[in-house]
């Protein structure tokens, strides 16, 4: 399953719309997370994924205006659900982030690898972490259309016409 939404971000992520598809990620309906009734998305994500998963968002919309992350988010019975969030920023005419408009989807792997960890250089390991996690992906949502950069960055995603969880 996955989820489409808006939040503003100045230090923390605060939903602004988010689709009810969110509920069959974390169990609570779409309204529980929005506006200021939830601290942050961040407060959802899981303690040792929360500062990795900031400061990549960060540096990605710094680079590209567009960020792709992974990383746990605890579901209403306490327990953590791995999910891919991609999206991009909208920016003011002056360079200054409005919005991010996103989408979030469940992983469903018996076993995924952690977050890697920012490195200067990749070694070989990594670059097998970061075949699996697309791997995982792409297994997750197979009739979809994935976008990836030639240095495997995402950059779109493309439901198949048929694709009830679109």
């Amino acid at each position: 399953p996955g989820t489409v939404y808006r939040c503003r971000f100045f230090h923390q992520r605060i939903m602004l719309v988010l689709d009810e598809k969110i509920e069959t990620i974390t169990g609570y309906p779409a309204s529980y997370f929005l506006h200021d009734r939830f601290p942050s998305w961040e407060s959802a994500i899981h303690p040792d994924d929360r500062e990795t998963s900031q400061q990549q968002l960060q540096a990605d919309l710094q680079q590209s205006g567009s960020y792709q992350l992974t990383y746990r988010i605890q579901n209403q019975q306490g327990d953590y659900q791995w999910v891919e969030d991609v999206g991009c920023g909208k920016f003011d005419s002056q360079g200054r982030l409005l919005w991010l408009d996103g989408l979030i989807f469940a992983i469903d792997c018996d076993r995924f690898p952690p977050p890697p960890q920012p490195e200067t250089e990749p070694h070989q390991a990594d670059i097998s972490e970061e075949q699996a996690e697309k791997n995982c992906l792409l297994q997750a949502i197979p009739d979809a259309i994935f976008c990836f950069s030639s240095k495997g960055k995402f950059l779109e995603y493309f439901p198949a016409e048929n694709d009830a969880n679109a």
